[in-house]
């Protein structure tokens, strides 16, 4: 992810530039910064964190890393873009929220897949009442994984399907709702390390809205949404990584429209709207009830494939 989406995108949003990259060896750093064309190199992520010209920092580490090193940038007084998740747990963004207010830095996690030209369609669809009642949401996002050793397998360190793809599903649906679940149930299939390797899901919102979501390392790529109401739906193919043409359709009962959109990245974009906060001086989680919720859900999806019952959500 850093180096074939983000280190790109940040040298192409016209505001920043990759000052330096950081690794556990000098000698690994040294390599990725000649490759990359990157100035400066350093043996350990402490170095990178004493460094006065370094602003920001872009954390892709694996998925329990996370929460530990925000929390060192932050207190290294620099902003953050953290890929997502950003914690393991919904509690440990409370830990997170209480250092930006301390540390009165900028942290955003990075679902990037939200900055795409295509959810300005959307959401002006949805505002203005195309689909009619929200009923139903149905996301996919699914690629066949096989790289052993790799830190997905491994559940301690945030493996698994769910906190990889499913993240994003769930993040969509909630986003789409524009409200948390209040009740969810789950089943998952577990890779023999013990990680998820492929979960299902059903969301239950409020006024009768229910999201169905499904995520997997265990077969071909696969990813899709639709968005389904008392009077038409909406369906996009490439939801998350738009690196294909990516077709928006409306349907109902009158009409079809359809529009498409050039393979695109929207990490740029995301880099960009990084900046304008910082301008803004908005330092605060984007926002911190988000990542919260977004944890508290999926969490509550391997309770219930693990209870085998449906699991309510804290209002």
């Amino acid at each position: 992810m850093a180096r074939q989406r983000w280190i790109p995108a940040i040298n192409a949003s016209g505001r920043g530039r990759v000052a330096g990259i950081a690794s556990r060896t000098l000698e690994k750093a040294q390599t990725w910064a000649k490759d990359l064309q990157i100035e400066r190199a350093y043996g350990s992520y402490e170095q990178l964190l004493d460094d006065a010209e370094i602003q920001a920092v872009y954390i892709g580490l694996p998925n329990h890393l996370h929460v530990p090193w925000v929390l060192k940038v932050l207190q290294a007084g620099k902003h953050v873009l953290c890929d997502k998740p950003l914690a393991l747990r919904p509690q440990e963004v409370i830990q997170v929220v209480e250092a930006v207010a301390e540390h009165q830095r900028l942290l955003v996690e990075g679902f990037m897949y939200q900055y795409h030209r295509q959810y300005e369609l959307i959401d002006r669809w949805l505002k203005e009442g195309r689909i009619g009642d929200l009923k139903m949401i149905r996301l996919g996002f699914c690629f066949y994984f096989d790289r052993p050793g790799d830190y997905r397998y491994d559940p301690e360190m945030g493996g698994g399907a769910l906190l990889d793809l499913g993240c994003y599903c769930v993040h969509l649906a909630r986003k789409l709702a524009g409200r948390k679940p209040i009740r969810v149930q789950g089943v998952q299939r577990l890779h023999e390390t013990g990680a998820d390797w492929t979960t299902s899901a059903i969301l239950e919102f409020d006024d009768d809205i229910l999201a169905i979501i499904d995520c997997s390392f265990g077969y071909q790529a696969d990813q899709y949404l639709h968005i389904a109401g008392t009077d038409a739906y909406i369906a996009s193919d490439y939801p998350f990584t738009p690196d294909h043409p990516t077709t928006v359709k409306l349907t109902s009962k009158t009409d079809i429209l359809v529009e498409t959109f050039p393979p695109d990245t929207p990490f740029t974009r995301c880099v960009d709207d990084f900046h304008r906060r910082l301008d803004l001086g908005e330092f605060l989680p984007c926002p911190a009830a988000d990542a919260h919720d977004n944890l508290q859900t999926l969490q509550a999806i391997v309770q219930s494939a693990t209870q085998g019952r449906p699991v309510e959500l804290p209002g």
